[in-house]
């Protein structure tokens, strides 16, 4: 499973080191080949090791053999994803690096969004501790190899002085971590009231402590609940969003999206490209996707932002009703009118 989530996620592989940690200091194995000290070299340490390397370098010589590389994924990574030189995740000194493992505790965004997140994320690494020391052996697996991930996450760079990550700390990218540290969470709870109860006399304070931990839980989930029909995750709105273009394209309806940010140089910005990118492939009909050129499209100026069009066939001056998408999987028909002057955008 490890090696077919690193073919989905390189960051998977950020797992690997826990697992192996694990059975080399906590497994129980009844074939231990030989030990050195409080390390125990097992057989199943032995055919993880070996599962994971051989399908590393697999991977590896299949890309080299089809792209004509010599260092596999990260090869291909280094020309797009891991560049030293891009200015998205500037550079950053050896205090910062020091505490990276505050970086994914992002306090910015909308509270919706955010605090979910962060209660997650807490409860999730105070039960990885808590399960670690008092924790049964499926637990410490999980905990060892959370902790691993973790580390690797924050404190992984591309280079040093100044310090370059190879990734910025967003919430998708931290999703596993997220979901195991609230399985840690769920499973420990009776080694969270154990705790509590040995450490409290005062009963009442015990059960308030109970109560919190109760609280921590619900409050992420009514937040998500309460909010998450409201944005573009819910999937009634994507729903209705593919349902609508539809129409409008069996109509022959023009569909134009809503910039949502100015023009930098005469291009889109990455949000706006990634989104009209993400509108074409994911909700026009698959016959139509060939015949659609997503590296140029007509720009219409409406207001501070404008306007891009979807389809492929240019709006000429006029006026015309159209299905307006905005962001947030939000759509309405209005009537627009497209000047003389119109212009073609490069998608980056």
């Amino acid at each position: 499973m490890l090696v077919a989530a690193y073919g989905c996620k390189e960051t998977s592989l950020y797992w690997a080191p826990g697992v192996a940690f694990f059975l080399l200091f906590f497994a129980d194995e009844p074939c231990v080949l030989f030990k050195l000290g409080r390390m125990r070299i097992s057989a199943g340490l032995v055919l993880f090791t070996l599962v994971v390397t051989g399908g590393f370098i697999g991977e590896t010589l299949i890309l080299n053999h089809l792209f004509d590389c010599r260092l596999g994924r990260f090869e291909l990574l280094k020309h797009t994803h891991l560049n030293p030189l891009d200015e998205a995740e500037p550079g950053r000194s050896l205090i910062f690096w020091l505490f990276s493992f505050l970086r994914p505790l992002d306090i910015h965004g909308k509270y919706y969004d955010m605090m979910p997140r962060l209660f997650l994320l807490i409860i999730g690494l105070v039960s990885m501790f808590l399960c670690l020391f008092k924790g049964n052996r499926k637990q410490k697996l999980l905990a060892v190899a959370l902790f691993t991930a973790y580390m690797l996450h924050c404190y992984l760079v591309l280079g040093a002085f100044p310090f370059r990550y190879p990734e910025r700390s967003h919430a998708r990218y931290f999703m596993a971590v997220l979901v195991i540290g609230f399985i840690l969470y769920t499973t420990g709870q009776e080694l969270w009231r154990r705790y509590i109860w040995n450490r409290i006399s005062d009963r009442r304070v015990c059960y308030a402590a109970q109560l919190v931990l109760l609280v921590v839980w619900l409050v992420p989930a009514v937040i998500c609940r309460v909010n998450t029909p409201l944005t573009e995750g819910h999937m009634v709105n994507v729903i209705r969003q593919q349902r609508r273009i539809a129409q409008a394209m069996a109509t022959g309806t023009p569909i134009v999206y809503k910039l949502d940010r100015e023009l930098d140089e005469g291009r889109l910005s990455s949000k706006d490209s990634k989104r009209a990118s993400l509108y074409q492939t994911f909700f026009f009909p698959v016959e139509v996707i060939p015949g659609i050129k997503v590296e140029k499209l007509q720009y219409i100026p409406d207001g501070d932002d404008g306007c891009v069009v979807l389809t492929s066939e240019p709006l000429s001056s006029g006026e015309y009703e159209v299905l307006l998408l905005q962001d947030g999987y939000r759509s309405r028909r209005m009537m627009m009118a497209v000047p003389q002057k119109t212009g073609r955008i490069g998608l980056q």
